[in-house]
């Protein structure tokens, strides 16, 4: 297992109705895959704001919101001042489960097995200021213990928010989920450079340039099932979603083995969105599991 110790605070202005299990607790839930604790926070929407790429705001409850609130990686709006730009970020500061957090190998623990159902469905983009965001039609699911996820989006990140051992990747891609209670999986999977990916041709042949509304590209699918990687061993934790609000809660697993894409795919993402990472953030008391 793997501990630290630079926990902190956890802020409440914004965050009511839950407390934060023990470490031995989530140890036991992700064994045993038990009943899900409260869902998160969820983002702000409107005015213009950009929505929370972790998560779509139809599943999420109607908790702290500021539509007036911008973000973003960088200076005065940058992950530095997130906690002080609204009163529904101060998680961003105080909580002790935030992401991305660096992954170290520790002991292999037996886990709920990972079932996923994925299936092919229309390919929706839609590019917000900090991302492109894959949405998809929830028809594939993620059950693993006795919970089940459905997908809800795609998007990703460059360079890779994770981290294993220091070491970055290129890209990293997160599939987000939840449950109909509102609860919270996120599979991450790191993209390195290599041979072209054909799942992916689709998402990079019609990037946009521009910010806009989302729109369906015609007579194409995406094939969800092909962008895992043949391996399902992962590393799992509970963190915390990577933009704000920050709200946690949320049921980590992180493939250990990466996908690839051509360099050049790569570099034309990276030109469009590099730098939409956040940083790595303290681990303090949590336990990382993993089934390597």
């Amino acid at each position: 297992m793997l501990t630290a110790t630079n926990s902190r605070p956890i802020h409440r202005s914004c965050w009511k109705g839950w407390l934060p299990c023990a470490v031995t607790v989530f140890g036991l839930w992700w064994m045993a895959g038990c009943t899900p604790m409260d869902p998160p926070q969820d983002e702000p929407a409107g005015g213009g704001t950009e929505v929370q790429e972790e998560v779509s705001q139809a599943q999420q409850p109607k908790t702290c919101q500021d539509p007036d609130a911008r973000w973003s990686y960088q200076g005065a709006t940058g992950p530095d001042h997130w906690s002080e730009l609204s009163r529904c970020f101060g998680l961003c500061d105080a909580g002790d489960e935030q992401s991305p957090i660096d992954l170290e190998i520790g002991t292999s623990s037996p886990l709920p097995q990972l079932s996923f159902a994925y299936r092919p469905a229309p390919l929706r983009l839609h590019h917000k200021d900090h991302t492109v965001t894959v949405e998809h039609d929830s028809k594939s699911a993620l059950d693993f213990g006795e919970m089940s996820f459905r997908l809800r989006q795609l998007h990703f990140h460059a360079p890779s928010e994770h981290t294993r051992q220091g070491e970055e990747s290129p890209l990293e891609m997160h599939l987000v989920h939840s449950s109909t209670g509102g609860s919270l999986a996120v599979v991450a999977v790191f993209i390195e450079p290599g041979e072209d990916n054909v799942a992916l041709a689709g998402i990079w042949n019609h990037l946009p340039t521009i910010p806009g509304d989302p729109f369906e590209v015609p007579e194409t699918d995406i094939d969800t099932a092909a962008l895992l990687p043949a391996s399902k061993a992962s590393y799992r934790y509970s963190g915390s979603l990577t933009t704000p609000p920050c709200g946690e809660d949320v049921r980590w697993i992180v493939l250990a083995e990466a996908i690839t894409l051509s360099q050049e795919k790569i570099d034309a993402f990276t030109a469009l969105y590099g730098g939409n990472r956040r940083p790595i953030q303290p681990r303090g008391a949590r336990q990382v599991l993993s089934d390597l």
